[in-house]
């Protein structure tokens, strides 16, 4: 992939949230709960913004479509 951003291959990003969210959000903890980002969904989106010129609202939503 010529538009990796340096990401080690088969690399993983980590999420953290807040101890309290679940019980004060609970819903909103458990979609946080599904949402999953590869290295390559990653480099993807940076891609579509860096060198598309696309905005990132824009960008998310078109790899969510």
């Amino acid at each position: 992939m010529t538009y990796d951003c340096g990401n080690l291959v088969g690399g993983y990003l980590e999420k953290a949230a807040w101890h309290s969210k679940e019980e004060k959000w609970p819903d909103a903890y458990a979609l946080y709960r599904k949402i999953s980002v590869t290295n390559f969904i990653d480099a993807e989106m940076a891609k579509i913004v860096d060198f598309d010129g696309m905005g990132p609202e824009d960008a998310a939503t078109r790899r969510l479509e």
